[in-house]
């Protein structure tokens, strides 16, 4: 069995990546495959456990990964502070577009409201009017 980061480390690495991503100079396609390739298993994470049928009648046990997940964008975000190449604000926008449906889905979950929060406030610091 792998070992596992913690989820707080992960998210820190998520940070990092996003920084590195976004202020480093990279080609904008480089941006946007990587930032792509590092949002989509949070967002097919995200679709899969919305179809599970048990997901509100066990709040905390699904409220929990989905919250890691609605954080991991939030702090990959962190990397585009203002104004993202066009290409990119599309790749968030999308990923911005799935998270809303977990609020929707789970609006009983602390966690989950606290972690759309915290997404919301990044998005809007990266994307402004688009995150409407």
């Amino acid at each position: 069995e792998p070992a596992s980061i913690p989820p707080n480390d992960a998210l820190y690495l998520f940070e990092v990546t996003g920084i590195l991503l976004g202020q480093s100079g990279l080609d904008v396609d480089v941006q946007v495959r990587s930032a792509t390739a590092v949002l989509t298993p949070h967002v097919q994470s995200i679709e899969q456990t919305l179809q599970d049928p048990n997901l509100t009648s066990d709040v905390e046990a699904f409220g929990e990964p989905l919250s890691i997940s609605l954080l991991a964008i939030a702090q990959l975000s962190k990397g585009w502070q203002k104004n993202p190449p066009g290409e990119l604000q599309r790749v968030l926008t999308a990923a911005m577009a799935v998270c809303r449906n977990v609020i929707v889905a789970l609006p009983m979950s602390p966690l989950v409201r606290n972690s759309t929060s915290v997404l919301l406030q990044r998005m809007i610091l990266s994307l402004g009017h688009l995150v409407l």
